[in-house]
């Protein structure tokens, strides 16, 4: 829910990465969802959501032998498109470049 509020997006290293926490704009069917959180809960949640996605992307690392800990930026860029490729129509995802744009 949070990435159809538009509070995160797919960033390109395969991390959520928060946006603008905007209440004003929650469609009905999410005001309730929308009150549960404050920023501080929502902030929270976004790291610990990418704490759980380092953990699998250090195990890919450590599981695989031909992957040192050098290679962590390129297992990010794959867990980017993984993630970018199952994002929603409409959620925010990061370009190679660092631009934020709508996923079509």
């Amino acid at each position: 829910n949070f990435k159809k509020l538009g509070w995160v997006g797919e960033n390109n290293r395969g991390l959520l990465e928060p946006l603008e926490m905007s209440r004003s704009n929650a469609p009905d069917t999410l005001k309730a969802f929308v009150d549960r959180f404050s920023e501080n809960e929502f902030a929270a949640i976004v790291e610990e959501i990418n704490q759980a996605r380092m953990v699998i992307m250090q195990r890919v690392i450590d599981m695989n032998e031909n992957l040192k800990d050098e290679d962590l930026p390129r297992v990010q860029r794959i867990f980017a498109n993984i993630n970018i490729e199952n994002a929603g129509k409409g959620d925010f995802i990061q370009d190679e470049q660092g631009n934020w744009i709508n996923k079509p």
